[in-house]
């Protein structure tokens, strides 16, 4: 198995590592983290793994403020978190010392911010991939996450990804709830950022029609706005009819709506994370990525995972059968 996807991202970890290394050798001692910054360059499904580190770290550090580096999606998934003090979305906008910089996910970029503003402390993923390399494929990424601050944590219990929305988010899904009539629904995310994995559009449709035909569900289809065109092409294959939300909502207001689902069944995504946050039954289809790596925790989640087939090449998600899909569905909610 390999460690890491390419040379590139190895050579990045490996130097991440030795700066933490000479920064912590160096370092004062005991740490006063008054400031701190979490570096987080990923997407959304990996910032919700990341949410336990910054509840620790505030524990850990009560009067400290914390600063979040991240992609523009994630500053609408983390603007509500109670952790966390400040958000930045450019290396730019770096631009002092922090006591301790916490790297979960940074780029090269960030790597030189750090050599030009040196912490006190520096953790960093790289540090635990090597660390941990024998593991590292069984690890998931919320543990990954965990063991990068453990050296200032301690052995604790790992706090499960937590999500913040704000009261006007509530009310604004109940209205809508309220207004499109929404009893009982099941909601389908079908698209993905990467059509390696999306399942097939067909097997979704008619995953869809069983939804209104059995359960008496109505069916709702969530996406970016970006993914609009390509949902309501999925639904003119159905026999039913079903709603196409894509690009409705911010993702604080997915989290409330998806509360209010009684079913999600969708892709590896961010919104499936956001989901399985929200506490909802789903079911996950995964395709070509590390098993274990990414999947949704709880007893309120089934991943199913086909083993690739390296031979010929074929994408995982195409052995994925709507029968199986249907099973998981009723382990669920019978």
């Amino acid at each position: 198995m390999r460690l890491f996807h390419n040379v590139p991202e190895k050579m990045l970890f490996a130097a991440n590592a030795l700066l933490s290394a000479w920064i912590n050798f160096f370092g004062k001692k005991p740490l006063k983290a008054n400031e701190i910054l979490v570096v987080k360059i990923d997407e959304i499904g990996d910032m919700v793994s990341a949410t336990p580190v910054f509840k620790l770290l505030k524990e850990r550090f009560p009067h400290s403020q914390i600063t979040l580096l991240c992609k523009p999606v994630c500053k609408t998934f983390m603007q509500y978190n109670p952790h966390v003090n400040t958000i930045i979305c450019s290396e730019k906008e770096w631009q002092k010392k922090f006591d301790l910089v916490v790297e979960l996910r940074g780029t090269r970029r960030t790597l030189l911010k750090s050599f030009r503003y040196m912490p006190s402390y520096r953790l960093d993923r790289g540090t635990v991939r090597f660390k941990y390399r024998s593991k590292s494929g069984n690890l998931s990424d919320r543990e990954t996450n965990f063991l990068v601050v453990k050296p200032l944590i301690g052995d604790v219990k790992l706090p499960l990804p937590d999500f913040f929305s704000s009261p006007q988010d509530k009310v604004f899904v109940e209205d809508f709830v309220n207004n499109k009539h929404l009893q009982q629904f099941a909601i389908i995310h079908a698209t993905s950022n990467q059509a390696i994995k999306e399942w097939s559009h067909q097997r979704f449709a008619e995953l869809a029609d069983w939804f209104i035909e059995k359960y008496g569900f109505k069916v709702v289809f969530i996406g970016a706005q970006t993914e609009f065109t390509r949902t309501e092409a999925l639904i003119q294959q159905m026999k039913n009819s079903a709603d196409n939300f894509a690009g409705t909502f911010t993702l604080s207001q997915l989290y409330e709506f998806c509360k209010k689902a009684a079913i999600y069944v969708g892709n590896d995504s961010g919104p499936m994370h956001i989901a399985n946050v929200a506490g909802t039954p789903l079911v996950g289809l995964f395709g070509p990525v590390p098993r274990g790596v990414f999947y949704p925790f709880g007893n309120k989640a089934i991943v199913i995972h086909p083993q690739t087939n390296d031979r010929t090449g074929e994408s995982p998600m195409s052995n994925i059968s709507v029968a199986e899909v249907k099973s998981a569905v009723q382990k669920l909610i019978g």
